[in-house]
């Protein structure tokens, strides 16, 4: 994740836990990024602190999901990430197509093997981050959110997002041990794939641009790039 400034607003774990006061009147204090917006306290619960010393962890799953529960982030798209609630703009045109082409993909060549989740959240083990990717291939048989065993790979589709997605998703998939990640670049229209995590990073990564490409888990089951792209307007 980008550090945050020194002025930005942290969830006090304490507060949080009283979050069932009443929402009445409280606004969301949004810290600006360049693809994202942090989301991450209601202003009537935010104080600032200069000394990292002072600045308490952030969520964990289950006090995320608490929020969640209370109806908190009802109004909110977003996703847990290294503690803190990560806003998500709405999709472009663009992105939806090729979610949707994707989809069709996926459906069209895995159904047999493998369960299709697109844009659900997935369970890590550092339990401060519950993503959601723009798609999820899983075990099938495999209910709830899966967690790094159960999936075979997992794929966001990156346009105005690519920074994040190749840096701080990238290093928290990595971390939390899943075996591969694919960043499709909207813009580019190429294909990143990463495999073999280790520690923040993955060992294997190569960008593709054209021709048929494979999931680790399946080497026989090809998936054309241009399919992916289909449906988009020229360069």
């Amino acid at each position: 994740m980008e550090q945050l400034s020194s002025s930005s607003c942290f969830i006090s774990r304490q507060l949080l836990l009283r979050s069932r006061i009443s929402r009445g009147g409280s606004t969301l204090l949004v810290s600006k990024h360049p693809t994202r917006q942090f989301t991450v306290m209601p202003r009537m619960m935010c104080f600032h602190s200069a000394a990292a010393s002072h600045i308490p962890r952030g969520l964990t799953v289950k006090e995320y999901h608490e929020l969640i529960e209370t109806g908190f982030l009802d109004h909110a798209r977003g996703e847990l990430i290294d503690g803190f609630f990560i806003q998500m703009h709405p999709q472009s045109p663009r992105h939806s197509e090729v979610v949707t082409n994707l989809t069709h993909l996926l459906a069209s060549n895995f159904l047999d093997v493998a369960r299709i989740r697109p844009a659900t959240p997935i369970s890590l083990p550092d339990d401060k981050s519950e993503p959601e990717p723009d798609m999820t291939l899983s075990k099938r048989g495999v209910y709830g959110h899966p967690n790094p065993r159960d999936i075979f790979v997992v794929m966001e589709v990156s346009n105005s997002s690519l920074e994040y997605d190749s840096t701080t998703k990238l290093a928290t998939y990595a971390t939390n041990g899943i075996s591969e990640y694919w960043i499709i670049d909207v813009n580019e229209r190429t294909v990143r794939i990463l495999r073999n995590p280790q520690g923040n990073r993955f060992m294997y990564d190569e960008v593709f641009f054209k021709g048929r490409i494979t999931i680790a888990a399946f080497p026989k089951k090809e998936i054309d790039i241009g399919d992916i792209f289909i449906g988009l307007p020229a360069f």
